[in-house]
């Protein structure tokens, strides 16, 4: 496919560009702007989309409207072609700052960014998963974006950055099933429903007097339950101890494998970690704090 007319490659490009120029991002809207800014400057974007940033879509549950937004929006601007292309981003870090330094020829050393803590990748997993969700309800046509009502989606894009390693690693704990690492295969770890798959959440559960209550992973004394329908939420809303927000179950109907793609600073970045300087391995193997990002068509 030639990398002048794919919107995918084209991000990714631009993507590495920012690698190439020693680029820290510290939140998520600095990525955002940021990866706006230069998708404008390609030539074929500028050319036949416009960019739209936090577009509204809208979408009818039980007789209520709902409100959606999505990060970053390419709405075709050639006439007669009525389609967008919708991106959803996120931008995640470990549970501590860091700051990135770059050594110059002469050895001297000058910060070129700090990330600041947030960890909870657990959370962070299934929001990136509540993204790819978004965009296919988007392509079913089951959100609309405001203003928009006649295009079709052509394709989407869930893009995760992080420099937080614990994405990239295979977990075994709680909500072990949102974890996109390296090799990670929807249709291989996600409950089956005819032909639609569940991403769900994983509670523990002990006996009080008779009646299932939450509790935490070290307490329980059942087998771990899967929260997967609207009445096992209500049931264990509520109940102390867990985010209620990510006992909705997520459905994917889509088949993805995650494959992390690495983010190349230069070969004399690094860090200091306990008073210690770490080169940049600038791999996807989840072993030091470097950067890398996840790119899935929808």
């Amino acid at each position: 496919m030639n990398e002048g007319n794919d919107v995918g490659r084209i991000i990714n490009t631009v993507i590495k560009s920012f690698a190439s120029e020693n680029i820290i991002f510290s939140n998520e809207s600095q990525f955002q702007f940021d990866l706006a800014w230069k998708l404008q400057e390609n030539d074929y974007i500028r050319e036949n989309y416009d960019i739209k940033l936090e577009v509204l879509g809208l979408s009818k549950e039980r007789d209520q409207i709902k409100k959606h937004y999505i990060d970053m929006v390419l709405v075709s601007k050639k006439e007669g072609i009525l389609e967008f292309i919708p991106i959803e981003l996120k931008f995640k870090t470990p549970q501590r700052e860091l700051e990135y330094f770059m050594a110059d020829l002469d050895g001297k050393e000058k910060p070129i960014g700090r990330t600041f803590s947030q960890g909870a990748p657990d959370v962070g997993s299934y929001l990136f998963w509540r993204d790819v969700e978004r965009l296919e309800r988007v392509k079913d046509e089951i959100i609309i974006l405001d203003g928009y009502e006649n295009y079709k989606m052509k394709k989407g894009y869930a893009v995760i950055m992080t420099n937080c390693p614990s994405y990239l690693i295979r977990n075994n704990g709680l909500y072990s099933d949102f974890f996109p690492y390296d090799g990670f295969k929807t249709k291989n770890h996600i409950k089956q429903d005819g032909v639609l798959r569940k991403l769900c959440g994983k509670v523990y559960v002990h006996m009080i007097n008779g009646v299932e209550e939450r509790c935490k992973e070290n307490e329980y004394d059942a087998q771990p339950k899967y929260i997967i329908t609207d009445n096992d939420i209500r049931t264990y809303m509520g109940k102390e101890g867990f985010n209620d927000a990510l006992l909705i179950p997520i459905t994917i109907s889509g088949s993805y494998e995650c494959e992390w793609d690495s983010y190349p600073l230069g070969n004399n970045c690094f860090y200091i970690f306990r008073n210690k300087k770490h080169f940049l391995e600038n791999n996807t193997g989840g072993r030091d704090y470097s950067f890398c990002f996840l790119m899935l068509e929808i």
